[in-house]
């Protein structure tokens, strides 16, 4: 019985590790998009600021 509760206890462990891991990737990912879009952003003023884009407007 002691040593199924260690290996509960130690699948617990591994559990939050990977939960620390997918949050980590999250992140991450959630950081990309933010500066892919903050980048895009600005590349799309720059190009008002320049008057190119009424052309090449989405």
């Amino acid at each position: 019985m002691k040593h199924a509760i260690r290996k509960f206890k130690h699948n617990l462990k591994h559990n939050d590790e990977w939960h620390q891991n997918i949050k980590e990737f999250i992140m991450g990912m959630i950081i990309l998009v933010i500066v892919i879009v903050g980048f895009a952003y600005c590349y799309d003023n720059a190009h008002n600021i320049f008057g190119f884009s009424h052309n090449v407007r989405r």
